[in-house]
């Protein structure tokens, strides 16, 4: 089942390399959507795809270590 999600990711994600990181995983998931910063600092992701790309993609991507929460 085709799915949506909208994830804001807080913390010194911007200029680290975290957006390509992100497309990089989503691209091999099979996942179709963006990545972008805002100006706030930090960085959205919106994808589409099956829910359970969508949750292996939560899973890689849900750093919690300095500098990203």
């Amino acid at each position: 089942m085709e799915k949506r999600a909208e994830i804001k990711v807080h913390g010194r994600v911007q200029k680290a390399g975290f957006k390509d990181f992100i497309d990089e995983i989503a691209f091999n998931l099979n996942l179709n959507g963006y990545v972008k910063n805002l100006d706030d600092g930090t960085v959205q992701v919106v994808c589409e795809g099956d829910e359970a790309a969508i949750a292996e993609l939560l899973e890689k991507i849900n750093i919690t270590q300095y500098p990203i929460r």
